[in-house]
């Protein structure tokens, strides 16, 4: 199982440079992380393969399989080569073949070994080099993943704030906003893939901002040493169009104006918003415009918030996972549809009884107070904290 900074097959297939490759085969590992990239353009003798094992395994094999041009023997020879050592796939320059035999692709379905064939005029060094760079970029994300994971922390003192703070980028001002963009677009979008990457670079170009894959989105923090409300509003508008532009696909959260030391609040504000706003599929929405959701995050850590969120969650938590039943989703799924029952159950595709049946064994389960409006205004809050947690 690969690392979520380790590159896979399907993130090299986004590259530009692959933008002429064709998978022919082995589609079952798309998901073979990459360790190394390698050439294999010499005449390939099996004699010593072992000695290839511990080097060279994870490997992306670049070759034109010259030496297998009139021989479908050796390229069996080869293939079954970088299965010995668990290759992660192998990209053939289309120079002398354009084709496998059959059974070679046969083989690599078998094994998970994707096959890649790319135009000869593409150079190895290109292919090499993107890769590369892609690689160093998935480990600079995992770095920055985990700065931000620390500075949600409740534990995090002040000096421990401004030094992880500085770790992200050391020229940031005195006042930050913060966005978390979500895209609605298909996540294997080659062209989403493509626009997310140049927007990353877009903001990291400024020196007073940074910019990161994070929670299944982009985050973008914008500092700055002005206070001015209308100054901030139009560098936000600036920003937001600048989003849309590359990602028209996208919710977007908002935070409010905080301190840089504040960062962490500031992080919560645009998830919960870009959260929020998934439900409903909105645009854009800020913080401010949340509601009652704005009153749960500023609670967030608190211990009689997490004390009432266990009361609730727990029992339902329990009895799905003793009687494999859908209480959750389906609380989920009723909130969501405004607490109606016939747009629940079209959403869910069961029946309107089943529905109202799961929500009365709800009613067992929790407290709620004394009539209709105490649990339907229990639920909505409970689904609130429910999203905030997932989030954070």
């Amino acid at each position: 199982m690969n690392n979520r900074n380790d590159i896979t097959i399907s993130d090299v297939l986004n590259l530009p440079i692959m933008a002429n490759a064709k998978l022919v085969a082995g589609k079952g590992g798309l998901g073979n992380s990459i360790q190394y990239v390698n050439v294999l353009d010499n005449l390939f003798n099996d004699t010593n393969t072992s000695e290839f094992l511990p080097k060279y395994g994870n490997s992306f094999y670049l070759t034109s399989l010259y030496y297998g041009t009139k021989n479908p023997e050796y390229i069996m020879q080869v293939l079954e080569h970088f299965v010995d050592v668990n290759a992660a796939a192998v990209c053939i320059i289309d120079e002398y073949l354009s084709k496998l035999p059959d059974k070679a692709y046969a083989y690599a379905d078998r094994h998970d070994l994707p096959i890649i064939f790319i135009d000869k005029e593409t150079p190895y060094a290109i292919i090499i080099s993107g890769i590369m760079e892609l690689k160093l970029s998935y480990q600079e994300i995992q770095r920055d993943r985990e700065i931000l994971i620390a500075l949600s922390s409740q534990k995090c003192s002040e000096d421990q704030v401004r030094s992880l703070v500085y770790q992200l980028n050391p020229n940031f001002a005195s006042n930050i906003i913060v966005l978390h963009c979500l895209s609605k677009a298909d996540a294997k979008d080659v062209s989403a893939t493509s626009n997310k990457i140049k927007l990353l670079d877009n903001v990291r170009r400024f020196p007073m901002s940074f910019a990161s894959e994070y929670k299944n989105g982009v985050l973008l923090i914008h500092s700055f040493n002005f206070s001015d409300k209308s100054r901030v509003e139009e560098m936000t508008g600036s920003i937001v169009e600048k989003v849309i532009n590359l990602l028209s696909s996208t919710i977007i959260g908002i935070s409010r104006v905080h301190s840089i030391l504040d960062i962490s609040q500031a992080i919560s504000e645009a998830l919960t918003a870009s959260n929020s706003g998934s439900l409903t599929n909105s645009g854009t929405i800020g913080f401010e415009d949340l509601g009652v959701a704005r009153l749960i995050s500023s609670l967030n850590g608190n211990s009689e918030l997490d004390t009432y969120y266990d009361s609730l969650y727990g029992p339902i938590r329990q009895y799905d996972e003793k009687n494999n039943s859908n209480l959750m989703e389906t609380i989920l799924s009723f909130v969501e549809n405004n607490m109606d029952y016939v747009k629940t159950s079209k959403s869910m595709f069961i029946h309107e009884n089943t529905i109202r049946y799961r929500l009365n064994k709800v009613k067992s389960l929790i407290p709620y107070g004394n009539s209709d409006m105490d649990f339907h205004n229990t639920l909505y809050i409970f689904q609130k904290i429910y999203k905030m947690k997932s989030i954070n």
